[in-house]
């Protein structure tokens, strides 16, 4: 009956330790923010920056997918899979160039590798904003043009007076 003791409390320690060697090393599934887009509503071959934060143990990698689409031909261009920069404990971020003209609206997503495993965040579709005319008329470069014709009564008025003086100078 002693032996019996010394056994049954020597299995139960053995089973402890056995347990809570499985159980420390278990890894929490990461929690994955809801990415913060700059500017909000984006437009076709614009820049946007992503922000996300991602909380969790033995983070390896941060990757944003975002995938361009056509609504009207119904053709989504390749999946951009860029890995996100830390800026802090848990903040992540990334520029995206949007690089199609046809473009109207992206779907993008999150992945997070811990370990040796994966988790996607939500799949998020984001149309995007078709470019509004502002007022200002530029030449693609950003330099700004003056409104065309705006020379005209100048030089109209510049020939009336180069008239009138050629013509007092006749008689």
């Amino acid at each position: 009956m002693r032996y019996e003791r010394t056994i049954i409390f020597a299995v139960i320690g053995i089973i402890s330790i056995l347990g809570t060697a499985v159980a420390s090393s278990a890894i929490a599934e990461p929690v994955i923010g809801i990415p913060i887009l700059i500017p909000t509503i984006p437009t076709a071959k614009s820049t946007v920056k992503f922000s996300v934060d991602v909380s969790g143990d033995d983070i390896t990698f941060v990757r944003l997918n975002v995938q361009e689409c056509n609504a009207k031909t119904g053709i989504c261009h390749q999946t951009q899979n860029l890995t996100m920069s830390k800026i802090s404990d848990i903040t992540y971020v990334q520029d995206v160039t949007l690089t199609y003209t046809d473009t109207t609206y992206i779907t993008y997503w999150v992945a997070v590798q811990y370990g040796s495993l994966w988790k996607d965040g939500a799949k998020t579709k984001l149309n995007l904003s078709t470019q509004q005319p502002d007022g200002n008329q530029t030449d693609g470069s950003g330099n700004h043009k003056k409104t065309p014709g705006f020379e005209l009564p100048i030089v109209v008025v510049a020939v009336a007076v180069s008239l009138i003086l050629i013509g007092r100078k006749r008689y």
